[in-house]
């Protein structure tokens, strides 16, 4: 076994399965917090403040505290953590 095959056997890939319907939970929390962003986005430039505050506000209102006391949330963040 040369050098080059004993770099690539030392790989290892770890993928994680997932469902159907994890896969369309997952995507509906990202187009969530998504359309939250843009919307307070959109709310502080009307106030005269900057976009990014409302989107960094999004990210606070919808981060792991929130979501994570709903099943789907705490599954995602247990998959995230671990991988």
């Amino acid at each position: 076994m040369d050098a080059r095959e004993q770099h690539n056997g030392a790989r290892s890939h770890h993928y994680v399965a997932m469902s159907n319907s994890d896969l369309t939970a997952v995507l509906f929390l990202l187009l969530l917090l998504v359309g939250l962003a843009q919307l307070l986005g959109y709310v502080f430039v009307k106030l005269r403040q900057p976009k990014v505050i409302g989107e960094i506000l999004a990210g606070i209102v919808l981060g792991p505290a929130v979501l994570g006391r709903f099943q789907i949330g705490s599954w995602l963040q247990g998959r995230v953590s671990s991988a």
